[in-house]
């Protein structure tokens, strides 16, 4: 048997022991209270006859009262007959008839007094004698029963004692087991968050090392190879291209990538947009340049640096179709986080409508602050939703970075707010981009 079933069993039995005890007291207590009862009623019938007793007493007070309101009216009439015998005889024998009556009433009521008076003090006499022998039997056999049952009371008070003694060294027996369970089932529960602790502290260092271990592969290898395999491919795209010839692009540390260029080219190329916005000048626009000058299309490009505008646009294939706008960078404080971006940016573009937007600047990172990174970088595409074409395609470069990944998100929101629909996919090489572009351009993202 169990230690549990045991406990449960002890438990079981000092209950039901506890029931039958209860019981036997809750009947003793009934009989005394009875006999009680009993001893109530007699005294009440005592005080009945007592009661009774009195108002005898009281009657016969009423009948004496009587009587000398009698003889009180029967001294009045004689001196009332008197009287009257001398002036009228008539009246007198009236009187004197009357005065007879009276006499006769006065002995009778004397009588009547009499006989009730002795009958009332025999009968009292009677009475009190036996209610008084009545009480003294009704005393002495309830103090004998009374006696009687306050030993049996006092007999089974002590053996209930003695079972709830025991009953309780029972109780106290089971607490103190279940307290040293307890403390077995705590120190087992202790060994187990132990266990637990250092089974999750395993587990947490071996998913750190395998999350290492990926991001170095990915970071040291993957991204390698995904930038090779995007360069072979963008070689191959543009070896008979009629518009991208003899320029050469740096496509190194943070320059743009061949993931970057290829996607552009292949928007350029194949869906040839009539007005794109640049943010940022570098080795995109040696391409888009090149595009505008033998399409016709326009190209406006944003730069805060005047020094690298003059630098850089003697690379470019320079037409009348394209323009480089110096614009400068301000701070801007949102989400309790201080930002960069174009100042006035909406205002320099006024109400240019783009199907192109290819946002690579400003910087993600805060030259200032120890080149920290940017919660919310390049955000001005926020404000240039209304600049967007009808179909419009937006190209989001570092797209890696979580200041860029904050953007976008909230540029969605924008997007779903005005019930603008819209389809993105992420290209990786050495870094990522980011397509979002609207239905018609849907195909866009299986490039």
């Amino acid at each position: 048997m169990s230690l549990i079933t045991k406990i449960k069993n002890k438990f079981l039995e000092s209950s039901n022991s506890y029931i039958f005890y209860k019981s036997n007291y809750e009947k003793l207590h009934r009989i005394v209270k009875e006999k009680d009862n009993a001893l109530k009623i007699s005294n009440k019938t005592i005080n009945e006859k007592d009661n009774a007793l009195k108002i005898s007493n009281k009657e016969k007070d009423k009948l004496l009262n009587i009587l000398q309101k009698e003889k009180k009216i029967h001294n009045e009439l004689k001196s009332i007959n008197k009287s009257i015998q001398i002036s009228n005889n008539d009246t007198a024998e009236r009187l004197l008839f009357l005065e007879k009556n009276v006499n006769m009433l006065d002995i009778h009521l004397e009588n009547t007094y009499d006989k009730l008076y002795n009958l009332n003090i025999n009968q009292y006499t009677d009475l009190n004698d036996y209610l008084l022998d009545l009480k003294d039997i009704l005393i002495n056999s309830n103090l004998a029963n009374y006696e009687k049952i306050d030993s049996s009371f006092n007999s089974q008070q002590l053996l209930i004692n003695h079972s709830l003694n025991e009953m309780s060294n029972s109780i106290n027996s089971l607490i103190k087991s279940f307290y040293n369970m307890s403390e077995d089932f705590d120190l087992f529960e202790n060994n187990i968050i132990k266990q637990k602790k250092s089974t999750n502290e395993i587990i947490n260092l071996h998913n750190q090392i395998i999350e290492e271990f990926n991001s170095y592969k990915y970071n040291t290898i993957f991204k390698h190879v995904d930038e090779i395999r995007y360069a072979m491919v963008f070689n191959d795209t543009i070896k008979n291209s009629t518009w991208l010839k003899n320029q050469a692009l740096s496509l190194n540390n943070g320059a743009s990538n061949y993931s970057f260029m290829y996607i552009l080219y292949r928007i350029l190329n194949e869906i040839k947009p009539k007005n794109i916005l640049e943010l940022g000048l570098g080795q995109t626009s040696l391409m888009t340049s090149s595009y505008v000058q033998n399409s016709g299309n326009k190209l406006t490009i944003i730069e805060s640096n005047q020094e690298w505008i003059e630098s850089f646009s003697n690379k470019m294939h320079l037409s009348n179709n394209m323009n480089i706008k110096q614009v400068d960078i301000e701070r801007f404080n949102f989400d309790n986080s201080e930002n960069l971006r174009y100042k006035n940016l909406k205002s320099v573009l006024q109400d240019d409508k783009f199907d192109l937007i290819i946002i690579d600047g400003p910087q993600g990172f805060d030259h200032e602050n120890n080149n920290q990174m940017l919660k919310y970088s390049r955000s001005n595409i926020w404000d240039l939703i209304s600049n967007l074409e009808d179909d419009f395609i937006i190209i989001v470069d570092d797209y890696e970075r979580q200041g860029e990944r904050n953007t976008v998100k909230r540029l969605f929101n924008l997007l779903d707010s005005q019930n603008i629909d819209y389809y993105f996919n992420d290209f990786r090489g050495a870094k990522h981009q980011l397509v979002i572009c609207s239905k018609k351009y849907k195909f866009l993202i299986w490039f």
